[in-house]
């Protein structure tokens, strides 16, 4: 898993709970983070879709578990031959051990983009992983559908969100 090499960190805690903190780092070359997804025709957004798959299948078999993958903490760019690099920051809350399927699954929840993008993902990153992807497929969409309708209540969106 690629993340930006640290520089440093701050934290400010007040009666032992953690109030403000920061990361600093070496600034990520990738030119794109996943909320352009939105915006994507599915021929531009398959392939990344299967990349990201791949990927996430990866760290998560290698139990790294991201508890904000969020589109923009993940940062990615396509090189000249075509495949596809990501790197992951915003990496202060992560979980090491074991992926279940549901955590691996309900950690695309806060992702956003076309239905067609999460089924794609998902059944792709079942298959990375030896998973049914039918089940993975509803998993993901369920815990997409229950995070954006409980965000949608407290937030406005400039735009839909396909849940």
């Amino acid at each position: 898993m690629r993340t930006p090499e640290p520089v440093a960190y701050l934290e400010e805690r007040h009666g032992g709970l953690l109030g403000l903190s920061f990361f600093i780092s070496v600034q990520c070359p990738y030119a794109h983070r996943l909320y352009e997804v939105n915006e994507m025709a599915s021929e531009q957004y398959e392939p990344l879709a299967k990349a990201l798959a791949l990927f996430t299948a990866h760290m998560h078999d290698q139990q790294v578990l991201h508890c904000d993958y969020s589109p923009g903490n993940i940062l990615w760019d396509r090189k000249a031959d075509g495949a596809y690099c990501f790197s992951i920051v915003d990496i202060n809350r992560m979980r090491f051990g074991p992926v279940s399927m549901a955590a691996g699954c309900n950690s695309f929840r806060r992702l956003w983009g076309p239905k067609a993008f999460f089924r794609l993902l998902a059944q792709e990153y079942a298959r990375h992983r030896g998973l049914d992807p039918a089940a993975c497929e509803r998993l993901t969409l369920a815990y997409r559908r229950k995070f954006w309708q409980h965000y949608l209540r407290h937030h406005k969106m400039e735009f839909e969100v396909d849940v």
